[in-house]
């Protein structure tokens, strides 16, 4: 009875040695992956959480635009680990840091708006090389046309919402000519 109890105890005390370790890896990642986010300045602003369980980094929160969102997401790739990154922060493009809110914004024309927004439509092969109708009025970009579904529509606005000069976006698109609300 008394070999088996110790044995027992070993066994504890063994498991206990090969739990630890992992919670204490777990937690070793979280700080590597807020520690690369905050040395990472191109991030720009960012309210984020981050959650770790075996080898994925969930992304929750909010950053400035989908280059950052996308950034987020390599970073926390590049941390020793971590095999996989769920991302599912949002963007919202009025988070900025308190530097940039007290500078003057810069004036973009909205030629140059449309333009932009077109390269980077076609750049992110959104339509599959097309693009949908842009207007432009004083940075209000109106997107307009039919899409295939509501992921291409999704995609070009989020697209339109990073472009510098853009104060508000406005979705005339509809999906195989019926109207989609996006919300």
């Amino acid at each position: 009875m008394r070999i088996s109890m110790q044995r027992g105890i070993i066994a504890l005390i063994v498991s206990l040695l090969f739990v630890t370790p992992s919670f204490a890896d777990a937690r070793s990642v979280l700080e590597l992956v807020e520690q690369e986010m905050k040395n990472t300045t191109a991030l720009g602003a960012y309210q984020m959480e981050t959650s770790y369980f075996k080898g994925t980094v969930i992304l929750k929160g909010e950053v400035a635009s989908a280059a950052a969102a996308t950034l987020a997401e390599e970073i926390a790739l590049k941390i020793n680990g971590v095999s996989r990154v769920r991302n599912q922060l949002v963007v919202n493009p009025q988070l900025q840091p308190q530097s940039e809110i007290r500078a003057m914004p810069k004036f973009i024309d909205d030629q140059t708006i449309a333009s932009q927004l077109s390269q980077a439509i076609v750049a992110e092969n959104i339509f599959n090389g097309g693009i949908p109708e842009i207007t432009v009025s004083n940075g209000h970009v109106t997107l307009a046309g039919d899409a295939n579904d509501f992921r291409q529509i999704d995609k070009a606005l989020s697209v339109a919402l990073m472009i510098e000069g853009v104060t508000a976006v406005s979705n005339q698109m509809t999906i195989n000519g019926a109207a989609y609300i996006s919300r």
